[in-house]
């Protein structure tokens, strides 16, 4: 079940699950110039960061070989909170 909202850029609701967001984390940590804000905003919106990539890269592999720490402290620290608090 879809339980948060993207808007696009023709300003239309999309419901995403935290699987689909930890697509959209992915695919956003891969690129050279990545939005961090908008990295942020999905981890704080709830994206599964377990989600992996073709190659087996997951969202904190990808920050740490970019070398974006606060995005990695960031899924580390979600990562230590019991799921009744995430």
């Amino acid at each position: 079940m879809p339980t948060n909202i993207l808007f696009n850029k023709a300003s239309l609701m999309i419901p995403l699950s935290p699987e689909g967001m930890g697509i959209l984390l992915l695919t956003e940590l891969r690129k050279d110039a990545p939005d961090l804000q908008k990295a942020m905003g999905l981890l704080r919106s709830g994206a599964d960061t377990n989600i992996r990539d073709k190659r087996g890269f997951s969202a904190l592999m990808w920050a740490v070989t970019k070398g974006h720490d606060e995005i990695a402290d960031a899924i580390i620290a979600l990562s230590e909170l019991p799921k009744d608090e995430v």
